[in-house]
């Protein structure tokens, strides 16, 4: 593939860029990719050990709410056993990569992403309150741990990210990647 033009707008708080890139087929056709994808923005990072109280509160610490904004999704995982965070401009993006999905494709992912979707605003206290039924379903008791992963946070059961993690870290699949990734 070769890019064919590059261009660069602002939406939101962070800067968007769209790449169309042109590529030759084998049968002598073209097929055009038009990519969307921000630029910049906050990157989410860190491990953070917390409880949720008796009314559901979750504590979003002050640096992952500062990287995921003042108002933020929460969703289940399309992968895993936990629940997503999103920005809302990460958010946007999503919604926007399911618009561009055949609906016969996108509609069962979508349907259970947005219909288990919890817009959150934290409290004065830097809490959330987690829906009971996202907190069945990432089994979040009262210890969790929130990780962020680059553009998103996900909210784990604190016992279930501690195998996950310990596993992981024992596997070759990370020294895979950073081939694949050319470190």
């Amino acid at each position: 593939m070769v890019p064919r033009s590059r261009a660069h707008f602002p939406k939101n708080s962070g800067e968007w860029s769209r790449t169309c890139f042109l590529e030759k087929r084998g049968n002598g056709g073209f097929a055009l990719y038009d990519l969307l994808f921000s630029e910049g923005g906050n990157t989410v990072t860190g491990q953070y050990q917390h409880s949720i109280d008796a009314k559901g509160r979750l504590f979003i610490p002050a640096k992952l709410r500062e990287e995921l904004g003042d108002t933020f999704y929460v969703t289940i995982s399309m992968t895993d056993r936990c629940l997503t965070a999103y920005s809302e401009a990460g958010w946007e993006k999503l919604t926007e990569q399911f618009d561009s999905l055949p609906y016969t494709k996108a509609r069962k992912a979508a349907r259970l992403i947005y219909a288990n979707a919890a817009k959150c605003e934290p409290d004065a206290q830097g809490r959330i309150l987690l829906p009971q039924k996202l907190r069945d379903y990432a089994e979040l008791k009262k210890d969790v741990v929130v990780v962020g992963v680059s553009k998103r946070a996900e909210i784990w059961n604190a016992e279930t990210w501690n195998k996950l993690e310990s596993t992981e870290l024992e596997s070759d699949d990370l020294a895979s990647i950073a081939e694949a990734l050319g470190i």
